[in-house]
């Protein structure tokens, strides 16, 4: 069907099928997403070292590389491959932010200029590699693979851990933005039915998720069904009448009387769950790497960390410099009791000289404590 040849029964049909209509949302959703990095060119070159121990990037260049190409197998469970990378960045995208696409069905790291840059996983394929390209250049980078998954070895090791993916990828910030403001709606008027599911852990049975108003929740699919109808992925100059039906939603609010919440990023380390303690440290590693990086991204972004840490001088190559932040306030580390720890115990030590422990439990880290986040890159790693 021709799409300005709108027919009022169609809209009515979907509007009493709302199954329907919400698989209607989701595919556009996908397309929206696939405009993000809608450009795409292969790497130069892959190499491959290893297997090997859990090792510095100093002894990681030392390692002898041979040539790899994708669908190349690795494993057993545990083992660490480093995979050095080339690529070239096409002229064309003079002004862009280029990222990195990776799989490895595996936990990795990326390692720019010497420093950790953010971690991969299955649920995070993308990092940055330049904020603003000038066309044309050439890079090296590394990238650290730990086959294992999130959860280690939970429920044997079913996957097959491969050099999956690897490509540089242009990111359309426009792209990314539609598709943002799009798909928290549409999650938020997919959970419209309470529903009851067990909990996996606690003893407790069933959890019941509260109802969506039904009023709001009919405007969103309602509003939700206009944007596909307005908007083509494919045709940047239908984006912008749909943009603002976006805007108009987001701008809705809950009445005086209710809570008023904000999203926190989480990160809970356990000291050696389903994996050996010599991993936790990586995954530390990972876990800061890229809680950094979002602060970076996105200044507002916080994160709260549970855990008992003590921060220790270790293979300090795998810190990271990090950019002050531009927002002026606090920045304070505090203990669940709500004390403010001191300042000073987190300090860096000279040499091999381990740092005073300084008791984090049920600790909160937030964005306005970028400087404690970069001591503890800096010192490191944690000892959990």
């Amino acid at each position: 069907m021709d799409r300005n040849s709108s027919s009022a029964a169609v809209a009515r049909i979907r509007g009493r099928y709302p199954r329907y209509t919400r698989g209607r949302l989701e595919r556009f959703a996908q397309r929206l997403l696939d405009k993000t990095h809608a450009d795409r060119v292969p790497v130069t070159s892959l190499e491959l070292a290893g297997p090997t121990e859990r090792i510095s990037l100093a002894e990681a260049l030392e390692l002898d590389y041979r040539p790899s190409s994708l669908g190349q197998p690795l494993g057993p469970l545990w083992a660490t491959y480093w995979v050095r990378v080339a690529a070239e960045v096409p002229e064309t995208w003079t002004g862009a932010r280029v990222d990195l696409y990776w799989d490895s069905r595996s936990e990795a790291l990326l390692w720019l200029d010497g420093r950790s840059s953010q971690g991969l996983n299955p649920g995070r394929h993308t990092a940055p590699l330049l904020q603003s390209a000038q066309g044309g250049e050439r890079l090296t980078f590394y990238v650290e693979v730990a086959c294992n998954g999130l959860f280690g070895a939970f429920g044997g090791d079913p996957q097959g851990y491969a050099l999956a993916a690897c490509e540089l990828r242009r990111f359309d910030p426009e792209a990314w933005a539609f598709y943002v403001d799009y798909d928290v709606l549409r999650q938020l008027e997919a959970d419209r039915d309470p529903s009851s599911k067990p909990r996996s852990y606690g003893g407790v049975g069933e959890v019941a998720q509260p109802a969506l108003d039904r009023t709001w929740a009919g405007r969103l699919l309602h509003d939700l069904n206009r944007v596909c109808n307005l908007a083509d992925p494919d045709d940047r100059a239908t984006w912008r009448a749909a943009r603002e039906i976006l805007r108009d939603l987001l701008a809705a609010r809950n009445g005086t009387v209710v809570h008023e919440l904000s999203a926190i990023g989480h990160a809970h380390l356990d000291t050696a769950w389903l994996w050996p303690l010599d991993e936790t440290r990586r995954k530390a590693q990972r876990s800061f790497s890229t809680a950094v990086a979002l602060m970076e991204r996105y200044p507002d972004f916080q994160i709260r960390l549970l855990a008992g840490l003590s921060i220790r001088r270790h293979r300090t190559e795998r810190s990271r410099p990090v950019r002050a932040h531009p927002r002026q306030g606090s920045r304070r580390t505090m203990d669940s009791s709500g004390r403010q720890l001191d300042r000073a115990g987190l300090q860096p030590a000279v040499g091999r000289v381990d740092l005073p422990p300084v008791p984090l439990w049920s600790a909160l880290l937030r964005a306005n404590i970028r400087t404690t986040l970069d001591r503890v890159l800096e010192s490191g790693c944690v000892r959990l």
